[in-house]
């Protein structure tokens, strides 16, 4: 079995942040010095337990440095080095040799090039989309569009879906999860997962 060491979901449990991280006078996610003093120890620790489990030494595959994450802006500065940053942490405390990965939930290139930049660069792809009020509607799936992507920002590597359909979340006052469930059950996940391993992959060949 090979294993891929992912980030935690922020979607359900606070992206793995502790509580009393809400309490540093810091943007999480950024370089800004309080922040960066709080994950510092706690990457190096993670990075140290991964480096004896590396392929070809062990199961590790490809390590996920971070989730979803934005690049800096004017009006939200700090990503980028925050990013850049992290992945310098993990690289000088062992995880040298496994590709780094991120996941682009916008499909901008974010982090394929330039600073903070990752061995492998994905996106998010939901094809279901997240009306769980609706669960036995399907969507018509185009997955040229995945490749088109895939060719603009990074042609030269393998394309990799990180983030497909891996659930869908319920809203406040939603219809709730035994529907959200019908909507990605295994009928769900029997028909697009095929188109996933059967059409991509010959598009990304042909092409």
């Amino acid at each position: 079995m090979f294993v891929v060491h992912e980030n935690s979901i922020s979607s359900l449990d606070g992206g793995g942040f502790p509580g009393w991280l809400t309490n540093i006078p810091a943007k999480a996610r950024t370089n800004q010095t309080g922040y960066t003093t709080a994950w510092t120890p706690y990457i190096k620790a993670v990075a140290k337990f991964i480096e004896p489990h590396q392929y070809p030494d062990g199961p590790i595959i490809v390590v996920q440095s971070e989730n979803e994450l934005p690049t800096s802006t004017p009006g939200d500065p700090g990503r980028t080095e925050y990013m850049q940053e992290l992945e310098d942490t993990l690289r000088l405390n062992g995880v040298n040799k496994v590709p780094l990965t991120s996941n682009d939930p916008f499909h901008t290139g974010a982090y394929a090039t330039g600073p903070g930049a990752v061995d492998l660069y994905t996106f998010d792809s939901y094809p279901q989309g997240f009306d769980c009020s609706n669960p036995t509607a399907w969507p018509e799936v185009n997955t040229t569009d995945q490749t088109s992507d895939h060719q603009r920002f990074n042609p030269d590597e393998l394309w990799a879906a990180s983030e497909f359909q891996g659930g869908v979340s319920d809203v406040w006052g939603g219809p709730g999860y035994d529907a959200c469930f019908i909507m990605t059950n295994e009928q769900f996940a029997n028909v697009h997962y095929k188109v996933l391993v059967s059409g991509i992959p010959r598009e990304y060949l042909t092409n």
